[in-house]
């Protein structure tokens, strides 16, 4: 089975590989050797990239939506892990989607509303409104009473997010409204009228 250090270790090897690509973009015209060593680190990132995204690669994915046992522990694993790494996001959004219709034990359950927990205490990024679906559908008493708990911090910002997703607990269209208003605002807040 996989561990979170394993998978911290894999995504913190993908950001220097991308990082190399970064810092070598700019000067990639001034020489051919400059191009061939941005090259090298393009080559070099995608070489590994099918490996250190996902523990297990597109394949192990795969098996996730098959709800194949091990693939689902990876799974929640690496949504407890929550890795910040190029496309991460897009992966842990589709994890939860993906999770809300499989068989899931008490221990996975208990490890995924941990996770959850635990967007509470960071800015809402792309996964956050799958996560709320998923507790709508899979939250149990003790962690909703975590997430009333939470209306109590001195954090404004994190009591928004736990309000967002006490909103998903009595309505996913509520909560679907919720954030069409946010995203509107947003939109609002950085293009002027729209």
């Amino acid at each position: 089975m996989v561990s979170v250090g394993h998978i911290l270790r894999g995504s913190a090897e993908l950001n220097r590989l991308r990082s190399r690509i970064k810092a070598t973009f700019l000067d990639r015209q001034l020489s051919k050797e400059h191009w061939s060593v941005w090259a090298d680190a393009c080559k070099d990132f995608h070489r590994e990239f099918e490996h250190l995204v996902y523990p297990g690669g597109t394949v192990m994915l795969n098996r996730v939506r098959q709800q194949d046992l091990v693939a689902l522990q990876t799974a929640v694993v690496f949504l407890l892990a929550d890795p910040m790494h190029f496309r991460s996001g897009y992966l842990k959004e589709h994890l939860w989607r993906w999770l809300a219709h499989c068989p899931l034990q008490a221990r996975e359950l208990s490890q995924l509303e941990r996770a959850a927990l635990r967007y509470l205490d960071r800015a809402a990024s792309r996964e956050f409104f799958a996560m709320c679906k998923f507790m709508h559908r899979r939250g149990r008493d003790r962690f909703w009473s975590s997430v009333s708990a939470t209306l109590l911090s001195s954090d404004v910002a994190k009591v928004r997010r736990a309000e967002l997703l006490l909103i998903h607990k009595g309505s996913l269209f509520a909560g679907a409204m919720a954030r069409r208003r946010i995203m509107r605002n947003l939109a609002h807040e950085r293009y002027g009228r729209i």
